[in-house]
């Protein structure tokens, strides 16, 4: 015996619901998918950034920060002089414009210059020349350096650090960077 096979509509009785069908949206779906898509945009908003600050270690150096400080023409031969460091300070997403990040002792001998950060390397004190002008000192700690930027005597376990110059249109241009306090090694420190 052959069965004649029909769709099931077809077989069905004319009377019977067809419960074969797919509600429609509800109202409470429709707030669910909004609820999941504002929860995946304000994740997304929280891990972009939090992805680069673990993702850039520390001591990694972005582009070179070039600040200028002084005409070269306003350097005394062979005498090193202390200039202010302004620029813009970076603090994790926020960025304050013209600020004194610190301050550099320069020294121009001929053509070339010589440039060294006046934060101790020891624990940041702010090193001053001596009033001779024979040397560097720190107050804190009594380190001396010696004009070349070599420790001398004290507690600082590094002679001081150079920062890289370059003159442009006659002005002195430093690569302003920060290191490590209390290392004997220089670890650069994001700024």
């Amino acid at each position: 015996m052959l069965l004649a096979m029909g769709s099931p509509k077809e077989d069905a009785a004319p009377n019977e619901v067809d419960t074969d069908t797919t509600p429609a949206p509800t109202r409470r779906r429709a707030l669910e998918l909004l609820v999941a898509a504002g929860s995946a945009v304000y994740t997304c908003s929280l891990v972009v950034p939090a992805s680069q600050f673990l993702t850039t270690p520390e001591g990694s150096a972005e582009q070179p920060r070039w600040l200028r400080l002084a005409k070269l023409d306003s350097l005394s031969e062979g005498v090193p002089t202390r200039v202010q460091v302004r620029g813009a300070q970076r603090d994790a997403f926020t960025v304050t414009p013209e600020v004194t990040l610190g301050s550099v002792w320069l020294t121009r001998k001929g053509s070339e210059l010589q440039a060294f950060s006046a934060e101790c390397p020891h624990l940041g004190c702010a090193v001053d020349l001596v009033a001779a002008g024979t040397s560097f000192s720190c107050p804190c700690h009594t380190s001396r350096f010696g004009l070349d930027g070599h420790a001398e005597s004290g507690p600082s376990p590094r002679g001081m650090d150079t920062l890289v110059t370059r003159v442009t249109d006659g002005w002195i241009e430093v690569e302003f960077r920060r290191y490590r306090q209390g290392s004997v090694e220089r670890v650069e420190v994001t700024t």
